[in-house]
């Protein structure tokens, strides 16, 4: 990343590194040797030349929409090797669905899996339970997963109406930096197993949804580190339990560090404090995170370190819009002769960023009247 250079000014602008891409995969390829089936999580950059890159090394892919199923579908990728892992769908998109091959189907409520079984043939049901994200960035558990006493209810529906109860799920939050987060859940989800053998329900598949971090400052781990450590889990409960099948659902982990992006500064407003810098970015047009209160690091192009740096200060890094929550970063160590024109760099840019132009590839609400 330090290395990056290019001849391409125009700004702001992405600029995707398929040398990454290759990276991610072989260290990904681990997950694979352990007989981990990995679903990248489509919603995180659904950018082509990387997708294609998935699909030639046999992932599937977690999606929420049928626009993402169409567009994984015209690039060649397998529908029997999709999860549609959002809990909640439309009608239309799961009879889509169901009509291309796709059997995997999450849910968290009793409608939704039976909405799931009205409209699809085949269905293999995933039941989302909640997982404890307190280390995550991205708390997830508020919106998504069954409680432990509504899951045992769905056991017992489950059972008697005899529906297609394939799996667990659970998501401990997206950036998750505790590796403890995963033994926790995983712990939790065999004592649901067990829950559900006496029941006479046989759990075969474990979905492990995503969350792996990525480094975007100090103090976080290797991907490799948690890989290494979810596979061990993984082993662990494989012998505890009959369990056939793994999934994982890698989603920043696999595209954060494949962008970077590039941004000019336009204005800078020396009477403020700290100063303010003005991007020709926005959080609105570009890095919409920063509105999670969730700051990724700034660099000055060509200095990715201010620790040589005689002179330095404090900045606050903002985006052109008119809306005063457009703040990039906070507090942002840059050198301090910095000036207008002088171009910022914005790592680890990959993920969650361009696609919230169309989150899920969905379309904006028509205008009526």
């Amino acid at each position: 990343m330090t290395n990056f250079k290019t001849s391409h000014k125009r700004t702001p602008s992405y600029h995707y590194l398929p040398q990454n891409t290759e990276k991610n995969i072989k260290i990904f390829k681990s997950l694979q040797y352990s007989d981990i089936k990995i679903f990248y999580a489509l919603k995180a950059n659904n950018y082509e030349p990387m997708i294609r890159k998935f699909i030639e090394a046999d992932y599937g892919f977690d999606i929420a929409s049928r626009q993402e199923l169409e567009y994984l579908v015209s690039l060649g990728a397998d529908p029997t090797k999709t999860s549609f892992s959002a809990p909640t769908k439309l009608v239309e998109d799961l009879r889509y669905a169901s009509s291309v091959g796709v059997r995997y189907y999450a849910f968290d409520t009793e409608s939704e899996a039976r909405k799931i079984l009205a409209n699809t043939k085949n269905p293999l049901l995933i039941a989302r339970t909640v997982a404890k994200n307190k280390d995550a960035e991205f708390n997830l558990s508020d919106k998504f997963g069954m409680t432990d006493t509504y899951l045992r209810y769905i056991f017992t529906v489950a059972k008697k109406e005899k529906w297609p109860l394939h799996g667990i799920t659970f998501h401990v939050g997206s950036q998750n930096k505790s590796i403890n987060s995963w033994r926790t859940a995983l712990q939790n989800i065999e004592a649901d197993i067990n829950d559900a053998q006496q029941l006479g329900i046989d759990i075969k598949c474990i979905n492990l949804g995503g969350g792996i971090p990525v480094k975007y400052e100090n103090g976080v781990k290797s991907v490799e580190f948690y890989i290494e450590n979810i596979i061990n889990f993984v082993r662990s409960i494989r012998r505890r339990t009959d369990i056939e099948e793994f999934i994982i659902e890698p989603g920043r982990s696999l595209s954060a560090n494949t962008m970077v992006l590039l941004t000019k500064v336009i204005n800078i407003k020396t009477y403020k404090s700290p100063q303010i810098v003005v991007t020709d970015l926005s959080v609105f047009n570009g890095l919409i995170e920063p509105l999670e209160h969730f700051e990724y690091p700034v660099y000055k192009y060509g200095k990715f370190s201010c620790k040589n740096v005689e002179k330095k200060r404090f900045y606050k890094i903002v985006g052109l819009s008119c809306d005063g929550y457009d703040i990039i970063n906070r507090r942002c160590l840059l050198p301090a002769d910095l000036k207008i024109g002088d171009y910022l760099i914005i790592p680890n840019a990959g993920a969650y960023s361009f696609v919230y132009e169309n989150f899920h590839m969905r379309k904006y609400p028509e205008i009526i009247g």
